[in-house]
Formats: structure tokens, sequence, C-alpha cells
């Protein structure tokens, strides 16, 4: 299966090794409405976002990267639907061993949030999963 081609969304010049701000989005696999949902009462009332199990579990997880990480700060974030967006500032140089024009510190806080939220999310799926096999199985004998 070929994967589709990416466009590059970086700027040409800038140095993306240096401290600064930086605005990150990221998507549920297959873009899956499972984080959140936008509600609202009518033309005049604010929409709010109601946040799935799933989604309490990112906004704690963003909550406590902030302790994780001495040299960066979540300044905002909202939780859609399908998808997050952090704006966070970084206040190390964080420079990179890797060609890769990229600050070192923003993988390593994507990679570091993907894991915290996906461990956290899978003792949740599987405790009720085996929950509803041992009641299933109960059931049977």
């Amino acid at each position: 299966m070929e994967l589709p081609k990416r466009k590059n969304n970086r700027l040409k010049d800038y140095d993306y090794s240096s401290a600064g701000v930086y605005f990150i989005t990221i998507c549920s696999k297959d873009r899956k409405p499972v984080f959140s949902k936008i509600v609202g009462d009518g033309d005049h009332d604010v929409p709010r976002i109601f946040l799935y199990r799933y989604g309490e579990i990112i906004e704690k997880n963003l909550e406590c990267m902030n302790r994780v990480y001495d040299y960066i700060k979540i300044d905002k974030y909202v939780i859609m639907p399908n998808h997050i967006h952090v704006l966070m500032s970084v206040y190390n140089s964080g420079m990179s061993k890797s060609p890769s024009p990229t600050n070192e510190t923003i993988p390593s806080f994507v990679s570091t949030f993907k894991r915290f939220v996906n461990k956290e999310a899978l003792k949740i799926f599987f405790s009720v999963h085996i929950t509803t096999i041992l009641y299933v199985m109960n059931a049977i004998i």
C-alpha cells in the first residue's frame, strides 16, 4: 500500500532548532472522532467541547507534560473531536543531533505524550474488554 505524499509544511529558512513558540497538531488514527464532541443548544449558545474518556486522558497528560519538561510550557491547547492543537513555548535550544531541521524537544514531547496517552488508553480498553469476556464466560458457565 502506497502512502500519500506529504507536503513540506516547514518554512524554508527558519531555524527549527531555536527556542520559540510552536503550534502542533496531533490527529487521531484515521481521523476518527474519539476525543470529544462539540455541543451547543442553539444559534446563540457558544459551542462547548464535551470530552470523551480518551479526551480526558489527553487533557490529563497535557497538563502533566508541563511537569515532565522543565524547558517547555504548554500555553494553550484545544481537544477537538479528531485532533488536538497545542501551542507550546520552548525555552532551550534543544539542538538536534540528526540532520532533520526540527527542534529535538518537539519530537521528544510528541513521542512521550503519545506514549503516556496510549499506555493509559490501553489500560482502559483491556480492562473493559477483559471484564466483558469474564462476564460472558460467567454467563455461559
